[in-house]
């Protein structure tokens, strides 16, 4: 069972006006983690490495604000992690371990890449297929003689 399935997620990913979009289908549960799929890459990373040092040092990290998709309250109270909205942290903050979190996240940005890998090959097919079709309407056209 992977990381993602532990916590009933399913990703998602369409592409619209060629531009890729990625979503995340939330367990009414776990809602909390849907701040993951509203992340850019770049906050996902810093986090992941914010959990990684807790990990590693065994130590409490004060909140990481995200604010660029959401605002939230991240904090690394090792081993877990707390998250809520900037106005309810005293309040009822959700809790994950701090390696699910890491897992998960780890698991979304492989999607993610994965995703625009196959983005890639497809276009670089559809590419190539137009070309064999143009050099093979060319030559058509250049056997066809004029009626006379």
């Amino acid at each position: 069972m992977t990381i993602k399935e532990k916590y009933g997620l399913e990703f998602h990913s369409k592409i619209l006006h060629e531009s890729n979009y990625y979503k995340i289908s939330i367990n009414e549960e776990y809602y909390f983690l849907q701040f993951i799929g509203y992340c850019d890459t770049i906050e996902l990373k810093g986090l992941l490495d914010d959990i990684n040092e807790s990990l590693e040092s065994k130590k409490s990290f004060d909140g990481i604000h995200l604010t660029n998709s959401t605002t939230l309250n991240i904090i690394c109270d090792y081993p877990n992690v707390k998250i809520s909205d900037w106005a309810s942290i005293d309040k009822t903050a959700n809790v994950i371990s701090m390696v699910d979190l890491k897992e998960l996240i780890e698991e979304w940005l492989n999607f993610i890449k994965s995703e625009e890998l196959k983005r890639k090959r497809e276009k670089s097919i559809i590419t190539q297929l137009r070309k064999k079709f143009q050099i093979f309407i060319k030559s058509i056209l250049n056997k066809s003689e004029p009626l006379s």
